[in-house]
Order: C-alpha cells, then structure tokens, then sequence
C-alpha cells in the first residue's frame, strides 16, 4: 500500500465507498479492498468509519476470511476476547497467519509464555526467506505491546538489514530499549530510522518522540524541524515540537507554535493541551480556559489525556472562582469509573491545595453522604480531613464522622476520630473511637497522642487521657 499507484487506488476506493454509502445506493466491493479502507479508518483514529465499514462489509461478505479475522481483531481491541476467539476459531483456514498471531496474542496477554515460543517455533520455517520476518517483526510488536521488552528483542534483532520494513523495525526496537532504560540503544535505533529514510517525515518525528521521552529536547525540537521541512503538514512533529519548547522553558515561543499550528490542525488536542497549561501557569486564565474547553472537545474519552485536561480545567475553574463548574467537572470523571466519593474527596484536596478549607470542608461532607464503594474510600476522607488543621471548619464533620457506625474492617480511621474527638473534648465519643484504636492500633496511640503529651510511653498517655476526661 506504500506505492504511488495504491495510494492512488485506495484514495479512489475510499471516495467511491463514502459516495455509495452517504447516498444508500447499493453497490459491491470485493472484500480485500474494504478491509484496505478499514485498516484506514483505523489508522486515522476514524472509529465509528471503521465500525460502519465492518458492518457493511459483514453483509456483504458474511463469510469472507479476511472480514472475519478484521472483525475478530477489532473485537479483541475492545476488550472482548471470548468474542473474538469464537470467530478465530470458527475460521476454516486455521493455518492463517493472522489467526496463528492471535492465538500467539492471547498466550502472550496470559504470560504463558513458554506456549507462546512453542507455537512460534511450530509456524516459523526452518530457512528463512524475506518474507518469513514478517513474523519476527509481529512477534516482537506483540511481545512489546505487553511489556516483554527482552522477548521482542529476541526477534526484533534478528531482523536483516535490507528488510522491506526495517525502519518500522527500528522503531520497535528504539521502544523496546526506551521501556528498558536502555536510553543509548534507543536512540541508536531510532537515528538508523533516519539514516535509512532521511527524506521521510515520518521516521524524523519517531526520532523526535524518542528524543523527547529522553529528556533530549533541542535535539527533539532540531528532528522535527527536519521532519517539517519534509512534510509541513505533519501533526506529529508540531506536536513534539511544541512540547519540546515548552520543557526548554521557552513558553512564549512555544505559545505562538500552539496558535500557529492550531490553524494547521484544527484536531489537535494536544497543542490547545500544551497551550491552556502554559497560559494557566502564568496566571492567565480566562486564555486558559479557552484552550482547554478545546482541548476537551478534541480529546477522545478513552484517550489518558481525557483525565488530564478534566484537572486542568477543575484547576482553572477553581482559580476564576467558578466552583460549581469545577464540581460539576470533577464528578464527570465518573464516566471513567471513578465514585462520586472519591471524586469529591479529590476536588476537596484541590481547595485545601488554594487555602479553600471552608469549600473543603463542605466537599468531604457531600463526599460522607456519597455511597462508599470501598473503606479506602472512606480512610481517604479522615486522612484529607486531617490535613485541615483549623477546628473552627471541621469539628461539626469530626462529630459526624465520630457517630458513624464503627467498621473494624477500618481501623486505620479511627486513631485521628478519636484524636479530634480528644481536642474538642466529646467525652462519649471519645471513649467510643478510642476503644477500637487501642484494641487495633497502639501503636498510632503512641504517634498521635505523644506528640501532643510529649511522652511516647503507653501507659502514661492513658494517664493522662484518664486525668483529662475525669476516668476512674
């Protein structure tokens, strides 16, 4: 698919498909040349085309080898490998390499990795042709895609020099030494890329990210500038740049790459990402939020960024005075499967981090009223609520706390409910809290309490905890 002539067909069958399916026409298309179109879609992040083709391309071709293992794989891709292990099953042609790599995916993803080799050994010939690393090349990306960085270079390694696809090799072979820390190799690596392409664009900007991940940000920021001259249009590399700038504390240009290249790429998340943290750090803001209501709008749900640009606009939100924004922002990250609780008791540290106790306070109250998923979750409340000293804001929560149904699976909470309980002098509740601490946990009576008596002797804490609240 590397050639002029099939870039040229495949652009030509992706607008004939597109017009066929925008208009609902009925039409044929061979089989091999959808999953061309699929394999696409997938690369450009065009989920909901790719799904939509492979629903076309079912009917269709309900039978068809080729569909099956793409529908088998994008199944697994979603996290549903039963589903799609019943479809490998069910192809005739076991023999298939994409089926064989599946089986050898699933082994790898369960660590048995002996089974793994015993199959591998099993479908490699025993002289390699050109074609055969082919399976070295899949071996090692699979390998490394579970984080078996010395079996991917096992294969990986193996790979000679005039392969067709030596430089995605090198590419895999650059991550593998930057997961191992082996930061030398890597770039090794990923400088061949370039030597073996130093017109391509793309093998300039894999350099660039390597680079980047090392902390080698001039020689990041001079990669992508090569890889620009190449292709302007390379998001990549804008991308990396910008972020390379900005470690270089360069903000002020790095500002006006993120404006220069969010015209270029009106997609691009991570730019209006870079750009909103940049302007929050020098206090602006209102420009902040902008950038960052953008960057949200781009960024996909599933991607790992989706949690950080939510912060950031918490953050920011919490800056510009708009609480209930940055509540309402917080607790949307409960479509990632955190609880109300924890989220509430996450966005109180937030205030107590901007001197906010009285907002904080109020949050931990909600988060107390929150369904409880787990006692870490309550343990987290008592340990934020610790941190705010003033017993003016929180004595009301302390009480609260301290008439909470006693949980012995959660003893770690009750030294600082019967601490606080001490200092406001509440006798009942007290003695209450402070018989499970000393029945589970002396050894934080000792902590807690001998700072304050300066003593760290048991026995005459309880003294003095007796002489105070008038026990016999």
């Amino acid at each position: 698919m590397g050639t002029p002539y099939m870039d040229k067909y495949l652009k030509e069958a992706i607008a004939e498909y597109e017009q066929k399916i925008e208009t609902g026409e009925d039409f044929y298309m061979d089989a091999s040349t959808l999953m061309d179109i699929e394999e696409y879609y997938e690369k450009n992040n065009r989920k909901y085309d790719a799904e939509r083709l492979m629903r076309f391309a079912e009917k269709l071709h309900p039978d068809n080898e080729e569909v099956l293992v793409v529908k088998a794989y994008q199944l697994k891709g979603d996290g549903k490998w039963n589903e799609a292990m019943g479809i490998i099953k069910g192809i005739a042609n076991q023999a298939n390499r994409d089926v064989q790599l599946f089986y050898i995916e699933w082994d790898v993803a369960c660590s048995r990795l002996d089974k793994t080799e015993v199959r591998t050994q099993h479908n490699l010939p025993a002289v390699m042709n050109d074609n055969d690393y082919d399976w070295y090349l899949d071996l090692g990306e699979i390998y490394l895609d579970y984080g078996f960085q010395k079996r991917a270079l096992k294969y990986l390694e193996q790979i000679p020099k005039n392969y067709q696809f030596r430089s995605r090799a090198d590419e895999l072979i650059a991550e593998a030494y930057f997961q191992s820390q082996n930061y030398d190799k890597s770039i090794e690596a990923a400088n061949r890329q370039v030597d073996i392409n130093p017109y391509d664009a793309i093998s300039w900007s894999q350099l660039a990210d390597i680079q980047q991940k090392c902390g080698l940000y001039q020689e990041c920021i001079q990669s992508c500038d090569y890889a620009l001259a190449i292709d302007d249009t390379n998001q990549r590399a804008m991308s990396l740049k910008v972020f390379a700038t900005f470690a270089t504390q360069n903000t002020e240009e790095g500002l006006k790459l993120c404006i220069k290249y969010a015209h270029l790429c009106p997609n691009d998340y991570s730019l209006r990402m870079y750009a909103g943290e940049q302007l929050y750090a020098q206090h602006r803001e209102k420009e902040a939020l902008q950038s960052l209501q953008d960057a949200l709008r781009l960024c996909p749900p599933e991607s790992p960024d989706h949690l950080r640009i939510t912060t950031d606009l918490v953050y920011t939100h919490i800056m510009l005075g708009n609480d209930n924004m940055a509540e309402e922002l917080a607790l949307s990250l409960g479509m990632l499967g955190s609880s109300q609780c924890s989220l509430l008791t996450q966005l109180a540290a937030y205030y107590h981090e901007f001197q906010n106790d009285k907002k904080a306070v109020e949050l931990l109250d909600k988060a107390l009223d929150a369904p409880h998923n787990d006692m870490k979750e309550y343990t987290a409340i008592v340990e934020q609520l610790n941190e705010i000293k003033n017993f003016n804001l929180t004595s009301e929560l302390w009480i609260k706390l301290a008439k909470q149904p006693i949980i012995q699976e959660s003893c770690d909470i009750y030294p600082y409910i019967a601490l606080a309980m001490y200092k406001l002098m509440q006798k009942e509740l007290f003695l209450r809290n402070f018989q499970i601490t000393l029945a589970t946990r002396p050894d934080m009576v000792v902590k807690l309490f001998g700072r304050m008596f300066n003593t760290y002797v048991l026995d005459d804490i309880l003294q003095q905890i007796k002489k105070d609240f008038k026990l016999e």
